[in-house]
């Protein structure tokens, strides 16, 4: 019975294993990206340059050489009511933050079509409170694009990976 259980045990823990590498971040270990912020927004940016460097990709200038080049073309937020404010006085929104990029080669040859991410959530205002809810979606804001940029590295690897394999 006990070695039924181990054998059981054991399968369970290998398949759980299996599932957990394909659903890793990106990994850019080594990459050299030049990024392009046609959106000139320096929070992007700055965003961008973490998760990259969080991901073991080095940022350099374009004219530095590069493995690959990130264009970011336009960035958006958006809000919709999901819920008005009731009786309560609490009202619920969704915030929704697109980026839009694409991936060129380090001659400047597309290796992707420009390609958007978008990372949603909801927020509740209370009337009573407005700088609260206010507050809340500015912190909200942050995490959305940051939550984007990491969507954004996934692709960027796999537009690399891909450029790689075809032997470009």
């Amino acid at each position: 019975m006990r070695i039924l259980a181990v054998a059981v045990l054991a399968l369970a823990l290998a398949g759980c294993g299996w599932h957990l590498r394909g659903s890793q971040g990106a990994s850019l270990g080594g990459q050299r990206i030049a990024v392009i912020n046609d959106t000139q927004s320096r929070p992007l940016l700055r965003d961008v340059e973490a998760v990259l460097a969080d991901v073991g990709a080095s940022v350099v200038d374009a004219g530095a050489g590069s493995d690959a080049r990130l264009q970011l073309l336009r960035q958006r937020f958006s809000r919709r009511t999901l819920a008005g404010a009731g009786d309560d006085g609490i009202a619920e929104y969704e915030l929704a933050y697109e980026l839009r990029f694409r991936v060129l080669g380090p001659d400047e040859t597309p290796w992707s079509e420009a390609e958007t991410v978008r990372a949603a959530d909801s927020y509740e205002v209370n009337e009573a409170n407005v700088l609260a809810g206010e507050a809340r979606r500015d912190d909200l804001s942050v995490y959305l694009r940051e939550q984007a940029v990491r969507l954004m590295a996934a692709r960027l690897q796999a537009a690399i990976d891909r450029n790689r394999d075809s032997g470009e």
